[in-house]
């Protein structure tokens, strides 16, 4: 039955033209969830979905495949135009959003800034900064106040800013 046949490959129920966008629709609030799901069940932990028309999107967890997409094989793998277009708000024409030469000429420039003495100086003084200026304070009030803090909330925010701050150059 199709049942099994989706069961037996991993893959959502996939119908000529629409691919699988039924289930992108069904589980949409939960894609990473249903992602996972997919991706245990997958013997090679890695997943082929149905697109509209006869794109797919390749889905792995497997670390020979990772290696082998990004590093031994990269430029096998580009972005893409619609990858590039859906995040260029957010990425802009960094490295993280561009493909081929300008992904080349831009790691050549990051792979001088970042060895490793300069980037843990600067990602020491971005998470003293942080500390200093915005999670002492915080703590601070919080204190004098007598109010009970969710530190597990309060460290995950400082270390999503620290991570922006260092990777991106942006303070969100």
């Amino acid at each position: 039955t199709k049942k099994t046949l989706q069961t037996a490959t991993n893959e959502p129920p996939s119908y000529p033209l629409i691919g699988s966008i039924l289930s992108f629709i069904k589980n949409r609030h939960r894609l990473l969830q249903w992602y996972t799901e997919l991706l245990r069940l997958s013997p090679s932990q890695t997943i082929s979905i149905p697109l509209l028309g006869n794109r797919r999107t390749i889905v792995t967890t497997n670390p020979e495949n990772v290696e082998y997409i990004l590093k031994t094989n990269f430029f096998n793998f580009p972005k893409g135009k619609l990858f590039t277009d859906l995040l260029g708000d957010l990425l802009g024409k960094g490295i993280f959003n561009v493909d081929g030469h300008s992904w080349s000429s831009q790691r050549k420039l990051a792979s001088h800034e970042f060895s490793t003495r300069s980037l843990r100086s600067f990602a020491f003084e971005v998470l003293k900064d942080e500390v200093e200026n915005r999670l002492l304070p915080v703590l601070s009030t919080a204190a004098d106040d007598g109010k009970t803090v969710d530190l597990q909330d309060v460290l995950k925010r400082l270390a999503f800013d620290v991570v922006c701050k260092v990777s991106l150059g942006w303070d969100p």
